[in-house]
């Protein structure tokens, strides 16, 4: 009985470390408008295409962290959009390890009527 307790410990912690646990994204939403959260590992994704019951729900005025199951080398999309059924304001897409590597923080504050979105990723950020 201690044997089999030991190797299943044994095979639990290779697992453990064998697999790439993912990242967390954080959003901190700066606005009065509650935002929706989606990613895809494929192509382009278009607010059109998204199903709002996949919507990660980001709060006015709220910083929340989502992890993603991800490897350092899997393409990941971050879509934003107004509400769950709203107009994209965010599209951007980087390998997880550059995600993870930038901090993976996505930051959105409304001037003069309009969304302005910024990320931790080298470069300009995207917008719709």
């Amino acid at each position: 009985m201690r044997t089999a307790a030991v190797a299943f410990l044994l095979v639990f912690g290779v697992l453990f470390v064998a697999c790439d646990p993912g990242i967390g994204i954080t959003f901190v939403n700066n606005t009065d408008r509650e935002l929706c959260s989606y990613e895809s590992d494929f192509e382009t994704p278009r607010a059109s295409n998204l199903d709002p019951e996949l919507c990660a729900e980001i709060e006015a005025h709220e910083k929340i962290t989502y992890d993603t199951i991800c490897q350092s080398d899997w393409l990941k999309w971050v879509i934003l959009t107004v509400g769950a059924d709203g107009p994209q304001i965010y599209a951007r897409a980087a390998t997880c390890g550059e995600w993870e590597d930038s901090g993976a923080t996505i930051t959105i504050d409304e001037r003069d009527g309009g969304f302005v979105v910024s990320d931790s990723l080298p470069g300009e950020a995207a917008g719709p």
